[in-house]
């Protein structure tokens, strides 16, 4: 009796905590976010730097959700910087896709005269310091602070503060 009482706490342990976000993730929804300030990184390294967490470049999906991000974008970039998201449209110019899901971006807030692909070379998706972190395409090479996304269900991996 003591054993199947002790096993029905870890297991209940489990998962509450599973449906929790990380520490210094912050949660939205079904996600939880980490913006990551203090590492400034090109596109590729940021996407695969998330994915050491079990996460992603954040994959902005509805206005409610890219509210929530240009807030706190507010408050953790503090004049750092535009910060990277999910998006790019690097394999086909002006097809604007999510990287990680490999799925069309439906939903835009594109910065006035964006996205512009200055000098054939902006195929990384940004929220934009510039315009209150509003979308802008920049050079994937350029080295900027950057939104991780994960699901609020998945397990805590990683050991890194934002």
């Amino acid at each position: 009796m003591k054993i199947s009482y002790l096993l029905i706490c870890m297991v209940f342990e489990i998962l509450c905590v599973s449906a929790e976000c990380p520490d210094n993730w912050v949660r939205h929804a079904d996600s939880c976010y980490l913006f990551i300030n203090r590492y400034i990184m090109e596109w590729i390294d940021a996407m695969t730097f998330c994915e050491t967490f079990d996460a992603k470049l954040a994959e902005v999906e509805t206005a409610v959700e890219e509210t929530f991000l240009r807030h706190e974008a507010n408050i953790y970039g503090a004049g750092r910087g535009s910060f990277w998201i999910g998006g790019s449209d690097v394999m086909a110019e002006g097809k604007w896709k999510w990287m990680t899901s490999n799925t069309p971006i439906n939903y835009t807030n594109w910065a006035r005269g964006s996205p512009s692909n200055s000098y054939g070379a902006e195929h990384c998706l940004c929220l934009y310091y510039h315009a209150q972190f509003f979308w802008n395409d920049e050079s994937c090479t350029t080295r900027n602070p950057f939104i991780c996304e994960k699901d609020a269900n998945s397990p805590a991996l990683g050991f890194l503060v934002g």
